[in-house]
Order: C-alpha cells, then sequence, then structure tokens
C-alpha cells in the first residue's frame, strides 16, 4: 500500500540527505583529531543536531510512503530510542536515523562520495600533524614508535583509511584500476609503519586481496559455497563465541596467554561483566580507554574500556539490542548471500571478527557500510522517489485514480519498469 501527498521537488530531499550526511561524517572524522578543540562543546552538538534536522525535514517533505517501509522505520526507532536512553554522546542516535534515510540513496554513490571525503580529511589531519599545525602524539609500545597522525589515538587514523578501501573497492567492484591497488596497498603499509595498526593493516589487504582474486576470477566466490554460508553466519558466531570466551575467562593456562596476546582485552570485558553485568535495555556505562583527551592529554584514570563491540553493546544498550542488532546484521549477510554480492559480503564477515577486537566499527564514520543494510535487506524501498510527475484524476467509479507517468530511467511505464527493476534484482550480480 502507497501513500501520497502534494508533489515536491525530489533534488531537494535529496540535497537535505547529502548537506545532513557529509557534514555528520566531517564532523565526527574530525572529532577524532587535533582539529576538534576548534569546535568542540557546544558547536559540535550544534552541528549534529542541525544534521539531524536536516533529516527530520527531508522526511517530512517525502511525498510518497509505503507499508513495506513500516518495519525497517520500525527497528531503527527502537533502535534509536535505546541509543538515546544510554549513549555517551548525540553523534550515536544519528546512525540508525541515517540508515533508514539512506533507503532510497544509492549506495555505490554514498560509498564513493564518502570515500572522496574522507580521503580528503584524512590527508589533511595527517599533513597538518606533520607540518606542526596540530599535535603529532606519539609512545612506544612494544619496543616501537606508534604516531598518532593528528589523532587522538593511533588507531582512528587508520580505521578511517580502512573504511576508505572498502568503500572504494565496493563503489568501483571489477573495474578499480590495476594501480589503485597500488596505491592503496602502499597506502595501508605507510599507516602501518606509523602507527603498527596491525589489525586494520591486515584486514585492508585481506580486502584488497579479495578484490584482486574476485577480477582475475569472478566465478571463484560461487565455487567456495562453504566459506559463503560461514561468512552469512560471522555475525551471531562472533558475537556468541567471545561472549562466552569472555565470561569463562579464567586468568591461567590458554585463557591468560590468549588475554595477554589481546592486550588484556579479555580481562577488561570479563571485568566489566562482574563489574555491571547486564539488562534488557542497557545501563549507562564509562569505560577509560588509551584515547587522549580533546587537550591532548591522557587520562589519569585506570584503563578498564571493552573493545568488544558485542559486549560492549550487550552492558551499554542491553540484550534486547543487541538481539536486534544481530538478527538485523544476519538477515543482511544472507540477503548478500542469496544476491551473490559476495564482496559485500566478505567485508561484512572481516567487519563481524574486527568487532571483536574493536568497537570503532559501530561508528558510522568507520564503517559507513550500516547505510546498505535496508537496500539490500529490502531493495524495493530503493525504488522510492519523489521526482515523477502524477496525474491526478478519478476512476469510472468515481474513486481516485493516480497515474505516476513514465520511469525517468527506462522510460517504461513505471508499472513495467517496477516490474523489470524487480527482476534485475534476482540477476546473479546484484548492485546497490
Amino acid at each position: 500500500m502507497h501513500f501520497l501527498t502534494e508533489k515536491k521537488s525530489g533534488a531537494v530531499q535529496e540535497n537535505l540527505f547529502w548537506i545532513s550526511f557529509l557534514l555528520y561524517i566531517a564532523a565526527t572524522t574530525l572529532q577524532t583529531t587535533f582539529f576538534f578543540p576548534y569546535f568542540t562543546g557546544v558547536p559540535y552538538k550544534l552541528i549534529i543536531l542541525f544534521c539531524l534536522l536536516c533529516l527530520v525535514i527531508r522526511e517530512v517533505m517525502l511525498d510518497y510512503f509505503s507499508t513495506e517501509a513500516l518495519i525497517p522505520f520500525a527497528i531503527c526507532a527502537v533502535l534509536a530510542a535505546i541509543i538515546a536512553k544510554n549513549a555517551p554522546q548525540i553523534m550515536f542516535i544519528a546512525i540508525p536515523m541515517y540508515i533508514y534515510a539512506a533507503r532510497n540513496i544509492p549506495f555505490r554513490k554514498i560509498a564513493l562520495v564518502t570515500a572522496g571525503v574522507q580521503s580528503v580529511i584524512l590527508a589533511v589531519v595527517i599533513l597538518s600533524s606533520q607540518a606542526g599545525l596540530i599535535t603529532d602524539y606519539f609512545e612506544m609500545w612494544s619496543g616501537r614508535t606508534r604516531h598518532y597522525l593528528g589523532f587522538r589515538y593511533s588507531l582512528y587514523g587508520p580505521t578511517v583509511l580502512y573504511n576508505v578501501i572498502a568503500l572504494y573497492l565496493y563503489a568501483k567492484g571489477r573495474s578499480v584500476r590495476w594501480y589503485m591497488y597500488v596505491i592503496l596497498t602502499g597506502a595501508d603499509f605507510l599507516l602501518y609503519q606509523l602507527t603498527d595498526s596491525r589489525m586494520t593493516f591486515t584486514t585492508s589487504l585481506i580486502l584488497i586481496l579479495i578484490s584482486v582474486l574476485d577480477r582475475i576470477f569472478p566465478n571463484l566466490c560461487r565455487r567456495i559455497g562453504v566459506i559463503n554460508r560461514l561468512c552469512v553466519l560471522a555475525f551471531p558466531i562472533c558475537c556468541v563465541g567471545s561472549i562466552w570466551v569472555t565470561a569463562a575467562y579464567k586468568p591461567f593456562g590458554f585463557m591468560k596467554k590468549l588475554n595477554a596476546s589481546l592486550a588484556n582485552r579479555i580481562y577488561y570485558g570479563y571485568n566489566s561483566l562482574l563489574e555491571n553485568g547486564f539488562r534488557l535495555f542497557g545501563q549507562k556505562i564509562t569505560w577509560v580507554g588509551n584515547g587522549l583527551r580533546v587537550d591532548g592529554t591522557p587520562s589519569s584514570q585506570v584503563r578498564n574500556y571493552v573493545d568488544n563491540l558485542y559486549l560492549q553493546d550487550l552492558q551499554r544498550y542491553g540484550l534486547v539490542f543487541l538481539t536486534l542488532m544481530i538478527a538485523v546484521l544476519t538477515v543482511f549477510s544472507w540477503k548478500c548471500w542469496r544476491q551473490q554480492n559476495y564482496l559485500l559480503l566478505y567485508m561484512l564477515a572481516l567487519t563481524a571478527g574486527h568487532a571483536i577486537l574493536d568497537d570503532l566499527v559501530f561508528f558510522l564514520c568507520y564503517n559507513t557500510f550500516w547505510l546498505a543494510i535496508i537496500p539490500t535487506i529490502h531493495p524495493g524501498l530503493a525504488d522510492v522517489r519523489t521526482d515523477q510527475p502524477e496525474v491526478r484524476g478519478h476512476a469510472a467509479g468515481g474513486g481516485p485514480m493516480i497515474a505516476r507517468g513514465k520511469d525517468a530511467r527506462t522510460g517504461l511505464p513505471e508499472a513495467r519498469a517496477h516490474a523489470a527493476r524487480a527482476g534485475q534484482r534476482e540477476a546473479s550480480y546484484h548492485t546497490i
């Protein structure tokens, strides 16, 4: 069922999305740098509120709403309400809002634009730190020097690069130029040498390798069915497995060695479970990490930060939130498998493993693939546009009749064009 109101310009709504989204990505990315002191506090909150206001205005202006959108809307609303109750920052409330707002924006376009914007931000921050415009904090870690490169923690910069690499490879698909593989690999290696960010370095190399193999052997991914099925279940496996290992932690034997190799991450998670437990709808919890404060000084409090995203969400946002999130991400992965969108499937599997050791994948500026959820799970919502001409009249029986004209992309009557697009979505290679 579809509900139509008076016609408005579709370009306005899309422009509102881009203004809001790009400003949000820029602000939240710079929030982790030493540029943040220039707009911290009230200015930063006003920026985020302005971004959210643009999204609300856009949704109000949309003149097309379908009952098919009710379930995604309800899920995003529940997630946003739980996040609003316990989130440490206002920026997190925007994540489910952007997931819903991006339902009718081509994700490949979002990926390519975001990769470009974040590449510029990353380059400006690093060059500014080397030019002395902002601080390049560094520390000794396991006998190596780790540069923060203008960020407030050594892993922030490499994680931005990881997001850029993933977005670019996905947006370009098999049309990536060979010299771009060299550039991306070189940038990944350079940041690894400067920051000692082993996890992001490794996952980025794996993504590049998968992309190269998919280009050379385009049918290879279809032949590894067992691996594909495991990737579909990556999120529940990583979630249950990592929380179980944390809850069963004992400070001796294999567990002690594993915890030491993971920089005491298991111990911090275990200790947090003992102190805070978990609830159905979460609780406000403050953890202390290694990142620098806004003024560039390390925290004087004892470190107890929980890096495991699954455990963090369980404790901060509750069992209901975690269950809903894992269910949605599993369906997301399953749809990628059914649509033979293998590159995105493998990216999600890597994200599932990454989340065990790093909660940054929850941030939209570090993992923009959140916005591909609805277009993948429910491709029909991506066809909702507000820039088609409408002719209003009355049917023979006196009831209202709405003729929506021809489809702008195909030139066919809209009903036939919609059917054609639905058939295309079942093709062997699905694009978002």
